[in-house]
């Protein structure tokens, strides 16, 4: 079951990130965001290493803010490359016009389909 407190959209943002690698190395590059909430986000294709509660810069469309890595995707896996972040309490909310979104959280609809090839109809009724 999902853990998040927040609920969170779909997106792919191309972002900068920008801050200090698991060596003590600047580094700055462009990535992009897979999914946002009014609290976080997950960024994808970032290349240095980064530790668990560094602090990195986040700019999107002109605005920029200060974000916590909460988690990162180990090497030779599905989520290599990906970060988890979490803003810190005094920066503000940079995703625009992503918030417009927040009240619609991914939502999974089950409903059954029945079909039937003894059922379908002669091609001379159609």
């Amino acid at each position: 079951m999902d853990q998040r407190r927040k609920p969170r959209v779909d997106a792919m943002l191309p972002v900068r990130i920008w801050g200090v690698d698991s060596y003590s190395r600047p580094f700055m590059q462009l990535a992009r965001v897979k999914n946002v909430s009014s609290a976080g986000a997950v960024v994808q294709g970032v290349g240095p290493r980064i530790k668990p509660g560094e602090i990195v810069d986040v700019q999107y469309e002109g605005n920029k803010a200060q974000f916590r890595v909460v988690w990162t995707g180990n090497m030779g896996t599905q989520l290599q490359g990906e970060i988890g972040i979490e803003k810190l309490p005094t920066e503000p909310c940079i995703w625009g016009r992503a918030r417009s979104l927040w009240g619609f959280p991914r939502t999974a609809v089950t409903f059954p389909i029945f079909f039937s090839p003894c059922l379908a109809l002669p091609a001379s009724t159609l």
